[in-house]
């Protein structure tokens, strides 16, 4: 009889602990994740344009064109110049991507001339100013008394590691006189100059390390351990 009611008394007690267990709260955490990348373009924004200038205004005989084709190539040309005029040209980069980006590079194919040295008797001065995403300049840089030939390398010169973020412009203007006194004006006529200048653009964020991602990865994120 003892032996009966100890047996019963093991089986009450089972059932008590088995029901505690059930009984238990639980609760779960869970991560959600979802891993996007961003897009790197520039475009030139085709606010741009060109301009021959004679005495304060608009020349009525020189002609001018200003083309953008899918905001990544301008095509400028000026025709009928002559002593006096004022050339001009305005053109705008803006960051469209979501990235920031810098200009690593600025290539530049030498200016050819038709048995002149037209690109010698050209003056002016470039003027590079940054804009904000709001239009707000916050950088500039001129640079004067250069010629047309030496357009190109001063170009680079100033334009190199130029950083823009998101929706941020590079506003690039250029004016260059055929000036009245040169010498020997005969032997300017009816010559061209033709050259090219290319912005080549890189992100502007964390470098990519070169060898192995796996063991850049281990030595240098911040809670590898």
């Amino acid at each position: 009889m003892k032996k009966s009611r100890f047996i019963a008394l093991i089986m009450v007690v089972a059932m008590m602990l088995m029901g505690a267990g059930y009984a238990q709260w639980t609760d779960l955490l869970t991560v959600e994740a979802e891993v996007c990348t961003g897009d790197m373009n520039v475009e030139f924004t085709g606010e741009g344009g060109t301009w021959v200038w004679c005495n304060g205004e608009i020349s009525e005989w020189a002609t001018t064109t200003y083309t953008s084709i899918d905001g990544k190539t301008e095509t400028i040309t000026y025709g009928n110049i002559y002593p006096g005029a004022k050339l001009e040209y305005l053109t705008k980069i803006k960051n469209t991507g979501t990235i920031p980006v810098e200009i690593e590079q600025v290539m530049i194919n030498p200016i050819e001339c038709e048995e002149c040295v037209l690109d010698e008797f050209l003056e002016g001065w470039i003027r590079v100013s940054v804009f904000d995403a709001d239009g707000v300049k916050y950088a500039e840089h001129i640079e004067n008394d250069i010629t047309l030939g030496a357009m190109p390398e001063a170009l680079a010169g100033i334009t190199e590691g130029i950083r823009l973020l998101k929706d941020e412009k590079i506003a690039i203007s250029m004016v260059f006189d055929f000036p009245c006194t040169v010498v020997n004006k005969d032997d300017l006529e009816l010559r061209c100059c033709e050259f090219n200048v290319k912005f080549g653009f890189g992100q502007a964020t964390c470098d990519c390390p070169e060898g192995e991602p796996d063991s850049y990865l281990v030595n240098n994120y911040p809670n590898g351990n």
